[in-house]
Formats: C-alpha cells, structure tokens, sequence
C-alpha cells in the first residue's frame, strides 16, 4: 500500500546537517507531500558534529522553527529525543519545553527478570491542551513472535508503575 500510493516519504539526515536544510525537509515533507505526520529522530544528531561551539542554541532554534513550523503547516511533529539521567532532554530543554504532548517509554534493561526486562512503560508527564498526566500503560515485547502485548495494570505489586490506586 505504501509504495503504491506514495503515503511514506523517508528522508535520513546525516550528522552535521544544516539546520537550515532541515527545516526546509520537513517543509518539503509537510506542503508539497502532505504528511500529516512527520517522525524527526533525532534532532541532536543534527547539530552533532557542526563544530560549533554551542550546540545547544543551534538545537533551541531547530527546535523553535520546527515548532513554530508545525503549527503553521497544521502537521503533527513527533520528535524523538534521549533524556539524561535527570529525565530531561539532551542537548536542549526547549523540545520538552515546547512540545503539546510529551510521551516517555522506560524500561528497566537491567533487571534480572526477563519479563520486566522487556516490558516498556508509557507515561505523559505533560499534556498542554487537556492537561491529563501520568501513567498509561506497558507492553512486554515477546522476542519469539517480535510483538508487543498489554500489560494488565496490577494494583497488588507496589513496584509496579501502573497500579491503579498508587499513591
């Protein structure tokens, strides 16, 4: 279906792209594609490499114009983006700062259970229209058959994230 109708346009930036031309890609995507949705993983390697000395201002006007751009244009800019080990973005704080709606996936890769080890926990920290937050539920990866499934919320497990009366 994809390839017969042209309903998937890639496009791969490279480290040290101009971020100039990447605005003007996710122009080109957004008006003369008509992408409703545009994937942009992930902006720090844009500005990655640049030799400039401060990479995060080059990172908060991508991330401004982008933003500003998406509004405009009326597409919906999903952004990828890596936290610190404090939870928030890498490189700039204007993409979380920014953004409408902010999703984070964890996982506790270091677990000795296998079963936790693959199972990844979504969350809204920030919701700019509704102003719903919290937790919204997991799914485990199954290696054999490559799939993710839900993950029934357990309110008797206080580990668990997504217990439904959690304090």
């Amino acid at each position: 279906i994809v390839g017969r109708d042209n309903r998937l346009h890639l496009y791969s930036h490279a480290r040290g792209d101009d971020p100039e031309a990447i605005c003007d890609s996710l122009r080109f995507l957004a008006a003369a594609c008509s992408c409703k949705y545009v994937l942009f993983d992930h902006p720090g390697l844009t500005v990655f490499g640049l030799g400039s000395d401060n990479e995060r201002i080059v990172l908060d006007a991508l991330s401004t114009k982008s933003t500003m751009m998406a509004r405009e244009l009326g597409f919906a800019l999903i952004i990828v983006s890596h936290v610190n080990d404090l939870g928030q973005t890498r490189g700039s704080r204007y993409i979380g700062k920014l953004c409408d709606l902010r999703i984070d996936l964890t996982r506790d890769t270091a677990n000795a259970n296998p079963d936790i080890r693959q199972t990844v926990y979504i969350s809204v920290p920030y919701g700019r229209y509704c102003g719903n937050s919290g937790p919204v539920g997991a799914y485990r990866f199954d290696p054999w058959t490559q799939r993710y499934t839900e993950v029934a919320a357990n309110d008797n497990d206080p580990h668990n994230p997504l217990r439904l009366n959690a304090a």
